[in-house]
């Protein structure tokens, strides 16, 4: 099985639109708050929301297959999940807590109609997870202009 930076820079190198960042730190943080800092993500509270292995999987689906600005495709749909599951197992475990800042097809009970995005980047649109383990942090996160 690769490892999450392995599978950071296959996406990388696939997704020929915006910009990609990501990998693995030997390093748990108490909070997504702590842990995004570590990518150069935005830090202020609220910004990032707990959800579950299979929402994770679906967010990194939808944003490797298609760019966030008009969903155009940029990875084969098979090829996208299969990534994204990648993504995942190598970087949960045991204990692993995933968040992300809102994603289009996840609910936000907070939004009439739906789910919105909390900017973690200065881009039109980003979205990604982080995955906080006790001994170790990653993260796969996507920049889009339109």
């Amino acid at each position: 099985m690769a490892d999450a930076d392995d599978i950071v820079a296959e996406v990388r190198a696939l997704r020929r639109a915006g910009h990609v960042r990501g990998g693995a730190l030997p390093q748990g943080f108490d909070s997504p708050e702590a842990a995004a800092r570590s990518f150069g993500l935005a830090s202020e509270p609220g910004i990032y929301a707990e959800i579950d292995a299979a929402q994770a999987v679906s967010v990194l689906q939808r944003v490797i297959h298609g760019d966030l600005a008009y969903g155009v495709e940029l990875v084969p749909p098979a090829r996208a999940q299969r990534l994204a599951i990648a993504f995942v197992q190598a970087a949960g475990g045991l204990g692993a807590r995933y968040f992300t800042n809102g994603a289009p097809g996840l609910p936000n009970p907070s939004v009439a109609g739906g789910a919105s995005l909390s900017p973690a980047t200065d881009a039109t649109f980003d979205t990604g997870i982080l995955v906080l383990v006790p001994q170790r942090t990653a993260c796969l996160w996507f920049e889009d202009e339109d």
